[in-house]
């Protein structure tokens, strides 16, 4: 008998460097685009470089662990997608976790039937979450 998953659900980590030893300002401003644009990368370049200029504000912040996204904490994914990217300054380093799971199909309705672990469903999820990332993938992670 083949086992079966309901609402699987996949989260995928990376970490990126945001000032490594010896990087001038540009480099340094450039490595935070790169990591915005993971999260912002389907944006427009207007509203891209409004949300850019919310992370250059973070930048010469000290702070052990920075939520990159103040209060709202997180950036869910466009509807009917169920994911969302939650963005962290960890002292020199960027971290995002991204998360998304098949509860909701491409209309938006509940998929509640159970899918084969042998239809790979963990596959597609990681192929969505790599579309989302615009196939960039992590710098250091």
């Amino acid at each position: 008998m083949t086992e079966q998953i309901i609402y699987p659900s996949i989260d995928l980590f990376v970490y990126d460097l945001k000032d490594g030893l010896g990087e001038d300002e540009n480099q340094i401003k450039e490595n935070c685009q790169n990591f915005c644009r993971k999260i912002y990368g389907d944006l427009d370049e207007a509203n891209f470089q409004k949300q850019y200029i919310e992370f250059l504000n973070y930048k010469d912040n000290s702070g052990d662990v920075i939520e990159l996204l103040g209060k709202a904490q997180t950036r869910e994914f466009p509807s009917p997608v169920d994911g969302y990217y939650y963005p962290l300054q960890i002292g020199d380093i960027y971290a995002l976790q991204v998360d998304y799971s098949g509860k909701l199909d491409a209309n938006g309705k509940v998929n509640d039937a159970p899918q084969y672990i042998d239809d790979e469903p963990f596959v597609k999820l990681k192929a969505e979450i790599t579309n989302r990332l615009s196939q960039q993938t992590g710098t250091i992670g």
